[in-house]
C-alpha cells in the first residue's frame, strides 16, 4: 500500500508538471459588414465590432423588383455565418473577419497550436445565363511577418463551372439539373501549428470569411420562361423572369442566431499551448523531487 501510495504522489507531481502550460491569454474580436445592392439601391451594414456575439445584415429592393440581402454573423464559442443573395440585377457581399490575440503570460516559452472549424455551405445559382457566387476564406498569422495558416475559395458561375483556389474543403462538388447549378462542400476541422512564443509574447491571428453573388438578369430575356404566378407577373418589372432565378452564398451556421450557438459535436475550435522547452524550470524540479523522495522511502519501508 505505502509502495502504491508514493506511486501516486510522484504520477500527481508529473501531472503538476504538465499544468504547468497554462492555456493562453485571448483577446478575441468579432466584426462584420456588408452590402446589398438591387438595381442602383444600396442598403449597407458595419463596420460592426464586438467581442463576444455579432450580428447585422442588410436587404434592397427596386422598384423593378430586383432583390439582394447580406448578413453575417458570430460569436466567442466559433461559431459564424456569411451569406449573400438576391434576384434580378443585384449585387451583394457579406463579411466575417476575427481577429485573435494570443498572448504569452506564462514564464517560459510556449508551443502553440490552432484548432479551427470551417462550417458548411454552398454556392448556387438558378436561372441566370450571367451571374456568379462564390465564398473567400483566409487565415493568416502575424508575428513579425504575416503567414497564410489556411485559404480556401471557390467560384462558382452561371454555366455551372467552378475555379477553385487553394485548399477544397472536405466533400466539395458540383450539382444541379439544367440551369440549376450549386457547389456544397461539408465541415472541415483544421489544425494548424502556430510555432513559439518567447514569455511575454504575442501573436496575432486574423480570420476573413466573404461571400458573394452577383447576377444580371437582362431585360426580356425570359430565362425561367414567362409562366409567373399572376400576382408575381403583375409586378412592374424589367423581366418577370427574375422571379424564378437565384444566386446564393453561404458559408457559416445555418442554426438561429443566437449569443449561446454552439458549434457541431464534432468540430473543434481553440488555441492550445504546452511548454516548449523539455528542460523542467528550477521551480519545478522541486515537484519531481517530492514524488521521487517519496518512491524512494517507499521502496526503503519494503
Amino acid at each position: 500500500m505505502i509502495k502504491t501510495n508514493a506511486m501516486k504522489t510522484l504520477v500527481i507531481s508529473l501531472m503538476a508538471l504538465g499544468a504547468l502550460a497554462a492555456m493562453p491569454a485571448h483577446a478575441d474580436t468579432l466584426e462584420i459588414q456588408g452590402s446589398a445592392t438591387a438595381g442602383t439601391t444600396n442598403d449597407t451594414f458595419g463596420p460592426t465590432t464586438d467581442t463576444s456575439y455579432i450580428g447585422d445584415g442588410a436587404s434592397s429592393v427596386d422598384a423593378a423588383g430586383n432583390f439582394a440581402s447580406a448578413d453575417a454573423w458570430g460569436n466567442s464559442h466559433g461559431t459564424y455565418r456569411s451569406s449573400s443573395y438576391g434576384e434580378g440585377y443585384f449585387d451583394s457581399t457579406a463579411t466575417f473577419h476575427r481577429t485573435l490575440s494570443i498572448i504569452n503570460s506564462s514564464a517560459y516559452a510556449t508551443q502553440y497550436t490552432m484548432n479551427f472549424f470551417i462550417y458548411y455551405g454552398s454556392l448556387n445559382i438558378n436561372g441566370y445565363t450571367t451571374g456568379t457566387a462564390s465564398y473567400d476564406l483566409n487565415i493568416n498569422k502575424v508575428n513579425g511577418a504575416t503567414t497564410s495558416l489556411f485559404a480556401s475559395g471557390a467560384t462558382l458561375d452561371a454555366s455551372g463551372s467552378v475555379v477553385q483556389t487553394g485548399q477544397a474543403l472536405d466533400g466539395a462538388g458540383t450539382g444541379g439539373p439544367g440551369a440549376d447549378h450549386s457547389y456544397a462542400w461539408n465541415g472541415t476541422n483544421i489544425s494548424r501549428d502556430l510555432g513559439i512564443l518567447d514569455a511575454g509574447g504575442m501573436m496575432t491571428i486574423n480570420f476573413n470569411l466573404v461571400t458573394t453573388a452577383r447576377g444580371i438578369l437582362p431585360s426580356g430575356s425570359g430565362l425561367c420562361g414567362l409562366d409567373a404566378a399572376p400576382a408575381e407577373a403583375a409586378l412592374t418589372v424589367v423581366d418577370p423572369a427574375y422571379q424564378c432565378a437565384k444566386i446564393y452564398a453561404s458559408l457559416g451556421d445555418p442554426g438561429d442566431i443566437e449569443p449561446d450557438t454552439l458549434m457541431p459535436l464534432n468540430a473543434v475550435f481553440g488555441i492550445t499551448g504546452r511548454q516548449a522547452n523539455p528542460i523542467p524550470l528550477p521551480g519545478t524540479l522541486s515537484l519531481v523531487g517530492v514524488g521521487l523522495a517519496a518512491l524512494g522511502l517507499a521502496r526503503r519501508r519494503h
